[in-house]
């Protein structure tokens, strides 16, 4: 992935298609089918999409700082948030 606002805008559209597409799975099935793994997949998701949706947020207030050790610190934490979604498990 491409770590940059495109990047992240990009991978939030797909995520939110996926989040989509499982929760019309979930809707679709019978009561008799077992979805836990589904509905853990699912919970797996929205934890990434939320964790996207706050670096996002992050990279965009880099946008308007104009002093460079402030610029510096939000790109760290920007950072900081990257490194923490990466530990978290692919749904």
């Amino acid at each position: 992935m491409n770590w940059d606002l495109q990047g992240v805008e990009d991978t939030l559209k797909m995520q939110d298609q996926i989040l989509a597409d499982k929760n019309e799975v979930i809707r679709d099935s019978s009561f008799s089918k077992d979805l836990r793994d589904l509905v853990a997949s699912r919970n797996v998701l929205l934890t990434r999409i939320t964790m996207m949706t706050e670096i996002r947020d992050e990279m965009l207030k880099c946008n308007d700082i104009v002093d460079m050790n402030d610029y510096i610190g939000q790109k760290a934490l920007v950072y900081t948030l990257i490194q923490k979604l990466k530990d978290i498990p692919k749904s």
